[in-house]
């Protein structure tokens, strides 16, 4: 069985800087108006809605995604450094299977981030907290 590729010490460095600057930019966004926003229990509610999005365009049902739910907090907690790292091969390991570059689809989303104006932004999240997310 071929094993997986581990990234050069060059590799994380480039990851690190790119996540350095796309939080650098929510801070940017944020720091004026809330700082709540750039908190970890906020980027993880967020990331918790892409996640349900991103299954939602792909055809998952409610049903399937209230079942996960189930599963998962019945669970005992896990480590948050393993889980993270499951979680971004799980998603490699999904994009391929489904036909997308990860990478392009990133970047894409970083062009769009980089070419909103942060006042929708900062509305948009401003919308999401009224709904309770």
């Amino acid at each position: 069985m071929k094993r997986i590729e581990t990234l050069s010490p060059q590799e994380i460095n480039a990851r690190n800087i790119r996540q350095s600057s796309v939080y650098e930019r929510v801070r940017e966004i944020f720091r004026e108006k809330d700082l709540a926003e750039v908190g970890a229990e906020t980027r993880l509610l967020r990331f918790v809605e892409n996640a349900l999005e991103l299954a939602l365009a792909s055809g998952m049902t409610l049903d399937r995604a209230n079942a996960v739910l189930d599963e998962v907090f019945s669970r005992s907690v896990g480590d948050l450094h393993t889980e993270l790292g499951q979680t971004m091969v799980a998603l490699q390991a999904f994009a391929t299977s489904a036909g997308v570059s990860l990478a392009e689809a990133e970047d894409a989303a970083v062009i769009r981030a980089n070419e909103t104006d942060p006042e929708v932004l900062r509305t948009r999240q401003a919308e999401k907290r009224a709904k309770g997310l």
